[in-house]
């Protein structure tokens, strides 16, 4: 995030301090002095946190999850959670947020609210996907099960459930019955599921100690849940290697944005640690490298480094990527460019050597602002896609005194 003088000049950084990942959308309080932004998850995402900082000072102050930056009018904060605006009493002095929020207005894409009381929204922010199947034609062949809110969609080894982040709880659905069953049930955020190469557990990242760390439990429900890996530093799972003895993981760390580890047992091993950020790794079929993207450029990019290393790196993509997967056999890579096309390369193994061809769209347009939205069968002939329906043609509402919806 960059500053510059209302009468022009050159652009000068702003220091927000080590919390701040992808700082993005600052909007000034009245005092000119401070402003609310949204500190991105991800690059590119609309979730993230909203926090309060000042022109001269590094001091941040964070206010809680959020969709967007806030607007201070009449005494309270108003921006999006999910797709809710939501008001929150601020006391402007003390830079203070009330822990009661009010919801004013909900299926909200994006507002602007004016000193007069007045306020503007577009409709069409509910972030409803429908689970669509494609052939490699990008054709739509059928659909499964109910539309809903999902941040990942991982296919089980043997391709017969699903399971799914969904809002805040990892779901299993059985694709044969369409039946979907919970399979998270603590308090906090359960994202990321990633099924063991046999299977039989699900791991995945959950927030309800405070911070991401690494969980794991029987597909079926069976036994004891079990954690993994749990420190000071947001964790959360990204694949398992096919023998099923190493999980690769990406950290957040205010240090060095984001990178690569692999979990063996309760050992982590760093796997990509540098100043750029590094996530999102998947093992190809046979172990021995990972996909995974990286910000080397002015975009994220797809990679491949051998596993578990050292050794040179290999640029995939050329006009941004993320998601990466693997056909079964590994003779197909995927990943979604930065247009949000899927995208397919043919690899090629002779020895320990690893080429990968020219990408080529599949003509199927996958959200990219969130974790894996799609995934393929074992022939590469199928893809699942977290379809978002198209709502741009929905008209633009304006409501005058907008302080009457907190009496409602």
């Amino acid at each position: 995030m960059e500053r510059i003088p209302a009468t022009g000049g050159t652009p000068t950084a702003l220091t927000l301090g080590p919390g701040v990942r992808n700082a993005s959308s600052a909007i000034f309080l009245p005092d000119g002095r401070h402003f609310t932004f949204l500190d991105q998850r991800d690059v590119g995402s609309s979730e993230g946190t909203l926090k309060i900082a000042a022109l001269d000072a590094a001091a941040v102050k964070t206010i809680g999850p959020a969709n967007s930056a806030a607007f201070l009018e009449n005494g309270h904060l108003l921006y999006l959670r999910g797709s809710t605006l939501i008001a929150q009493r601020f006391d402007e002095k003390r830079l203070e947020a009330s822990p009661e929020t009010t919801p004013l207005v909900t299926d909200v894409a994006e507002f602007t609210v004016a000193r007069d009381g007045t306020l503007f929204y577009k409709p069409g922010g509910a972030s409803i996907q429908q689970l669509t199947w494609f052939d490699r034609t990008g054709t739509a062949t059928g659909t499964l099960g109910d539309p809903g809110n999902f941040f990942m969609i991982e296919l089980s080894p043997d391709r017969k459930k699903l399971a799914v982040s969904l809002d805040a709880d990892i779901w299993i659905q059985d694709l044969a019955r369409g039946l979907r069953s919970r399979f998270t049930f603590t308090p906090g955020i359960d994202t990321n599921p990633v099924w063991s190469p046999d299977g039989r557990t699900i791991a995945f990242a959950s927030d309800r100690s405070g911070r991401y760390g690494i969980y794991r439990k029987s597909a079926d429900l069976s036994g004891t849940e079990e954690t993994l890996y749990l420190d000071n530093i947001p964790t959360l799972t990204d694949g398992w290697s096919p023998d099923g003895n190493s999980l690769m993981v990406h950290r957040r760390d205010p240090v060095d944005q984001e990178d690569l580890a692999f979990l063996q047992g309760s050992k982590l091993v760093p796997f990509q640690k540098t100043p750029l950020r590094e996530l999102h790794g998947r093992f190809s079929p046979d172990g021995r490298w990972v996909a995974y993207l990286v910000n080397e450029s002015s975009r994220d990019e797809i990679f491949l480094a051998p596993f578990p290393g050292p050794g040179p790196k290999e640029q995939v993509s050329t006009a941004g990527g993320q998601q990466p997967r693997w056909r079964a056999d590994g003779k197909e890579l995927f990943f979604v460019a930065a247009n949000g096309m899927l995208m397919a390369a043919d690899v090629t193994r002779k020895g320990d050597a690893i080429t990968v061809g020219a990408a080529h769209s599949l003509g199927i347009r996958v959200v990219n602002e969130r974790g894996w939205m799609y995934d393929v069968s074992a022939d590469g002939q199928r893809f699942l896609v977290a379809v978002r329906p198209d709502r741009s043609n929905l008209p633009f509402t304006l409501i005058s005194n907008w302080q009457l919806l907190l009496k409602n």
